[in-house]
């Protein structure tokens, strides 16, 4: 087959308004010679994504190889070690097939090291036999290759490297691309070389472009009737893939905005399948828990907790434990029980739903006012929750509780278990 070169332009706004190129400088294996480094930040790059990108495609009888081009007009380059001279000139990236089996990038990892978006042949995690410090994917060539000594002036053409100077330094390069507050880690390019231009081989014929006309029109959906999980309610959000209805319709989603769309709650009726009559349960199967009062039985009558003063501050147990341990479904048990939020999600939910609310339905903190005629006048606030922690602190003060708040890796809550309550001797 025939040697065949594609190009077209590639626009890469839909990943973020900036790219960033990072270099970083270390030794080659066995080097003694050039001062220490190991994976030092030497060079960064930004690139402005308004501006289009050039994909080169070359074709022949091996197979396919793809390259990009940035221009040197749109990059912006700072120097954070003096290592070479740099003029200014075009980028071009070589885009190899990642793992899965297309050209592009992902995150490279490995002993300890890494880069978000990269590829072995630019990003190396592997270090020498016998060293600790690590070896760049970017090597100094053995003889010199198109004028070139060193990899990276492949890429960078302007690199002011010669045999000298370039052997015992090589380099990695990681791409940095941040889209709604995380860094990208795979980025793959198809290849469809029906819409790009050949640029050497056989010649097209030059055609007159066709004005395409897409007709809009207003377009009427259903009501869809959607299941909703535990994890939907306790997240207090919807998640619906409008392209299920658009696509039988032939109609592109990315082509529409949706102007109007109303949801609706709808109670289903229970149907029980298991009797829970001789569990003793309520009516409604159902016990509240009154998580956030600040009440105490007392012979029969309910009175407010006494407040403790701890570390100078006044604050009043929270009554929920006693009331759900003296519960008749729990009591009658006369065992341990274990309480669990059933997803994180119902745990943020819950932290906000506190925060909203006074603590104890009583805590208050005093607040100095002058009034117009100078006056000062003392006026008691409500004290709301900032953090989930002062609810455990205020459900655990009472030292004859038996109560136990275990949590996860990130500090969320796993577990309430609450037994019978200390007897007294």
């Amino acid at each position: 087959m025939r040697n065949k070169t594609y190009k077209t332009n590639i626009d890469l706004r839909v990943l973020g308004d900036k790219i960033k190129f990072l270099f970083f400088i270390s030794n080659t294996a066995g080097d003694t010679t050039t001062k220490s480094y190991n994976k030092k930040k030497c060079m960064v790059i930004e690139y402005d994504t308004d501006n289009m990108v050039e994909a080169i495609c070359l074709s022949d009888d091996v197979g396919e190889r793809m390259f990009l081009r940035f221009k040197s007009t749109n990059l912006s380059i700072e120097k954070t070690l003096n290592i070479f001279g740099l003029r200014k000139c075009d980028m071009f990236l070589e885009v190899f097939k990642n793992s899965n089996g297309v050209f592009g990038f992902e995150s490279v990892t490995g002993s300890g090291v890494g880069a978000f978006l990269s590829h072995p042949n630019y990003f190396s995690t592997s270090t020498p036999k016998n060293s600790v410090r690590g070896v760049g994917a970017l090597l100094p060539f053995d003889n010199i290759v198109m004028g070139k000594f060193h990899a990276l002036q492949m890429i960078l053409s302007g690199v002011n490297l010669n045999k000298r100077n370039s052997m015992g330094i090589s380099f990695d390069m990681d791409i940095h691309i941040q889209s709604e507050g995380q860094y990208i880690k795979s980025l793959g390019f198809k290849l469809h070389k029906e819409e790009i231009t050949i640029i050497e081989g056989n010649v097209l014929e030059a055609r007159k472009p066709k004005q395409i006309i897409n007709n809009i029109t207003n377009i009427s959906l259903d009501t869809t009737y959607l299941p909703l999980t535990s994890n939907d309610l306790a997240s207090r959000k919807i998640l619906y893939d409008y392209k299920k209805v658009l696509t039988p319709k032939n109609v592109d989603a990315s082509s529409i905005t949706l102007v109007d769309s109303n949801v609706y709650t709808i109670q289903n009726p229970t149907n029980l399948n298991t009797n829970l009559e001789q569990l003793n349960l309520t009516k409604n199967n159902i016990i509240e828990i009154p998580y956030n009062i600040s009440r105490e039985v007392d012979n029969g009558k309910v009175k407010t907790t006494k407040k403790i003063i701890k570390n100078g501050r006044e604050i009043y147990p929270l009554g929920w434990l006693n009331e759900l341990r003296d519960s008749s479904v729990v009591s009658m048990a006369n065992k341990c029980i274990s309480l669990k939020f059933n997803n994180r999600e119902q745990i943020i939910a819950f932290t906000e739903k506190l925060k909203q609310q006074q603590i104890g339905n009583i805590e208050t903190y005093p607040v100095v006012n002058t009034n117009s005629t100078g006056t000062w006048k003392v006026e008691r606030i409500k004290k709301t929750y900032s953090s989930i922690k002062q609810w455990i602190e205020r459900s655990t003060l009472d030292e004859y509780n038996d109560v136990r708040f275990t949590y996860d890796s990130d500090n969320y809550i796993n577990t309430i278990l609450i037994c019978p309550k200390k007897k007294l001797k």
